[in-house]
């Protein structure tokens, strides 16, 4: 066994369990296709391995890399899944786009207890170095790429091979008489990464050889340090963070008095801390300064947002939420409700949730029409022993963020408001649950609640 794959089994042996899978991201490419022979060599049986195809549809190519992975593992006997993306513009440039929408796929497949490993070596990190510096990056962005890391709740993202340098494993790969596709834009220098590969790195270390190792070593300590930082930090963020479940919206707000009383030094890394538990990308700086400038420190009549990948970073009642983009409409539907019933169907990203109330008030069990908020937007609603109200009262009265309010189901009668489920019920169609659920009337309890399930943004 060679000492490539000596030094792959040491590292990825701890997270092999009795009953896990060990996926690989195989583009087809000499990395991956290599990853993927490399465990093979290092004993971990076919049928324990997966490999995960992104199709990007971003070259003539694309379909031809796709037949080749697939024809690949039918002979290895590996089990393959493939997927199609249609790539979102973030304004950050095609290449982040296609990394964005590849993440998403990487952290979808795996079954809780998987793990992901990624082909990234020695190169990919230099490259993503001098990337990082020259676009200002700070300390959490210089830090080398984790060579271990949660991809989501239950499963682990490995990169096993950021020390060891590309000729290494393309080496290996000629003297196993591997194959594999070459994609046609990595000769394309137009592309940063690709001038920095071919280009500038090749003239700067044909005049300080031997010091790509030296590099690393130093990307290394910056991301040490990094996580000694992130630890000191994590303490002062949990003092700005709170809990709130709503729909379509990530559950930790940053409060912005709690932020406020903070040492203005610390702020921009609290930010950042937050929005990294919430699992997205780290922000540059100049994000984070915006993000001040326009959400923050917005006037308070305004309602300020600021956009970060597939979601936006919104103001609301003196606190930042994290809001996914804009949800499907729920469609507007007949909702027949039985007595006893329990049932929950998904609506404008979140869940409407129906079950047996069995105390206080709840919704007396009828046939209903479900509609969203914007429909009826000028209708009143009157609970019981209470005035007629709008809903935008409603929705006041028990701060409803604003980008919620339009999604709100309700359920109808004819012309009459039934309920805001979660917020109200109409006197007209209120019943009483007795202590022990047993009333006649079996009344319901219907809400709108967070499906945090049905995006995969923050997955906490």
């Amino acid at each position: 066994m060679s000492q490539l794959i000596r030094r792959l089994d040491s590292f990825v042996r701890p997270y092999y369990t009795a009953d896990n899978r060990l996926w690989v991201g195989l583009s087809g490419g000499l990395d991956s296709v290599t990853l993927l022979h490399a465990l093979l060599a290092a004993g971990f049986p076919p049928q324990r391995l997966g490999a995960v195809h992104v199709h990007h549809g971003l070259s003539a190519n694309a379909d031809a890399w796709q037949a080749f992975c697939e024809r690949l593992c039918q002979r290895l006997n590996i089990p393959f899944s493939a997927h199609s993306v249609a790539l979102v513009s973030s304004g950050n440039g095609i290449e982040q786009d296609a990394r964005e929408a590849r993440y998403e796929v990487f952290r979808r497949v795996p079954d809780e207890g998987d793990v992901l490993l990624l082909a990234h070596h020695g190169n990919d990190q230099a490259e993503t170095f001098f990337q990082r510096l020259f676009r200002g990056a700070g300390l959490a962005g210089l830090g080398a790429m984790a060579a271990a890391r949660p991809l989501r709740p239950g499963v682990t993202l490995l990169r096993p091979w950021l020390d060891t340098a590309r000729s290494e494993l393309e080496n290996w790969a000629r003297e196993e008489q591997l194959q594999w596709v070459d994609d046609e834009s990595n000769a394309d220098t137009a592309l940063e990464r690709n001038w920095w590969r071919h280009d500038i790195l090749p003239a700067v270390f044909r005049r300080y050889p031997g010091r790509e190792k030296t590099l690393l070593r130093s990307v290394r300590q910056l991301g040490q340090d990094q996580q000694v930082l992130a630890q000191l930090m994590a303490p002062i963020t949990d003092q700005c963070l709170r809990t709130e479940h709503w729909p379509n919206t990530a559950p930790l707000v940053c409060d912005l008095d709690a932020l406020a009383a903070q040492h203005n030094d610390y702020v921009p890394y609290i930010l950042r801390d937050w929005l990294n538990r919430l699992n997205q990308r780290i922000p540059s700086a100049d994000w984070l300064e915006r993000l001040q400038r326009e959400v923050i420190h917005a006037a308070s009549d305004k309602q300020p947002q600021l956009k970060i990948a597939a979601a936006s970073v919104r103001r609301f009642h003196n606190g930042l939420y994290l809001v996914a983009d804009g949800p499907a409409p729920g469609d507007t539907h007949a909702l027949t409700l039985h007595a006893g019933q329990s049932v929950s169907t998904p609506w404008a990203g979140g869940c409407l949730q129906v079950q047996p109330a069995t105390r206080g008030a709840g919704l007396r069990p009828g046939g209903y029409q479900l509609v969203a908020a914007a429909a009826v937007r000028g209708q009143r609603i009157q609970p019981a022993g209470r005035p007629a109200k709008t809903l935008k009262a409603v929705f006041q009265e028990n701060a409803v963020p604003v980008w919620l309010r339009d999604h709100w189901p309700v359920l109808t009668l004819n012309d009459d408001l039934v309920a805001l489920p979660g917020l109200t019920i109409g006197a007209d169609f209120s019943v009483t649950a007795d202590k022990d659920g047993s009333n006649d009337d079996a009344a319901l309890m219907v809400s709108w609640q967070a499906d945090s399930g049905s995006h995969g943004l923050w997955n906490l």
